[in-house]
């Protein structure tokens, strides 16, 4: 399935992330391996690790809708 990650709120030390290399975007697409067992907190924690592995950046919090095929 695709994941719409959007609202990120990056936990950088400067007021402005900007420069940063975190993304532009308003919004990012991400996929995530189809599980029916998956709960929604589960589901929160796969999004949490993998935008702080693509950008290196932990966060504090995001928005998401998943994207129907």
């Amino acid at each position: 399935m695709q994941v719409r990650v959007f609202n990120i709120e990056w936990d950088c030390d400067e007021e402005d992330c900007s420069g940063l290399g975190l993304p532009e975007e308003d919004v990012i697409e991400i996929p995530v391996e189809e599980d029916d067992n998956l709960t929604e907190e589960e589901l929160q924690e796969i999004i949490s690790d993998t935008l702080s592995e693509m950008y290196g950046f932990c966060h504090n919090g995001f928005m998401y809708d998943i994207i129907e095929n």
